[in-house]
């Protein structure tokens, strides 16, 4: 148990990669989910409606925390929160593919496609995870996508796109050989300053957030954005929003997600 090895609870979410919520005690994870309760939009009588939920499906703690956060963003009333932690686990975890697909085989012949397609323009296929509605709702509005990267390949990739077109009070800023907490600081110095170009906000956003949008300009990785077309013209049913990158533990990491194997 949590309470006999003495964790703080900040250090919980890193360590419930596959743990129940059964392992933690009623006090410890309601702690966590008023923490994470972002914007106030639950009550106290929403979130213990959701633990009991959550309890009575065995979900995993991380899990939990996500559906509170995305409620949160989304503005999900609790009642149909209840119903996409439902669909969650006894229907896109028990199949195995999220909503969308049409059946099994399409999800599998969609992701050894997407692996392909990825690594040809030099992205790695480790870390690929479905985010989004398609995990929770039936009718999902879109397919969200996200390839988790180190923080050192993520910063690399950002030090080449934007080279040469960050601007800082009228001037170019030379970020080739800045370290990664020399681009965190720029990112916030672009944020508080007024004199500087869309193109460095697009910069600071991917810095400060942790993920590069396929559908960016300037392009920060070459092909990405083309990938996403030819999957939606061959997979028109699924609507795919975005294949964005992302880093462990960054602000849009969000969960419930589903990794690709």
């Amino acid at each position: 148990m949590l309470s006999k090895e003495k964790k703080h609870l900040d250090d919980v979410l890193d360590e419930v990669e596959q743990i129940s919520l059964k392992n933690y005690s009623k006090t410890e994870i309601s702690t966590l989910l008023l923490q994470n309760n972002i914007n106030k939009f639950y009550n106290s009588s929403d979130l213990d409606a959701i633990y009991k939920k959550a309890l009575q499906l065995d979900m995993r703690l991380d899990d939990l925390i996500g559906f509170v956060k995305t409620g949160n963003i989304k503005e999900i009333k609790s009642v149909e929160l209840l119903k996409q932690m439902d669909n969650y686990i006894n229907i896109v975890l028990q199949r195995g593919y999220p909503f969308g697909f049409r059946n099994l085989k399409e999800f599998e012949q969609f992701c050894d496609i997407l692996k392909s397609e990825l690594s040809s323009i030099g992205l790695s296929t480790n870390d690929i995870r479905i985010q989004g509605s398609s995990l929770r709702k039936l009718k999902p509005k879109d397919l969200d996508l996200a390839v988790f990267i180190d923080d050192s390949n993520f910063n690399n990739l950002l030090r080449n796109a934007f080279e040469g077109k960050i601007k800082l009070n009228g001037k170019i800023v030379d970020i080739s050989k800045m370290s990664d907490n020399e681009l965190m600081n720029l990112s916030e110095n672009i944020f508080n300053n007024d004199k500087t170009n869309a193109v460095s906000r697009t910069f600071a956003f991917a810095m400060q957030n942790r993920k590069i949008s396929g559908l960016t300009k300037p392009r920060i990785k070459a092909g990405h954005r083309k990938i996403i077309e030819q999957l939606n013209e061959r997979f028109y049913n699924l609507r795919i929003d975005d294949i964005s990158i992302q880093t462990k533990g960054g602000k849009l990491e969000l969960k419930p997600d589903l990794k690709i194997k």
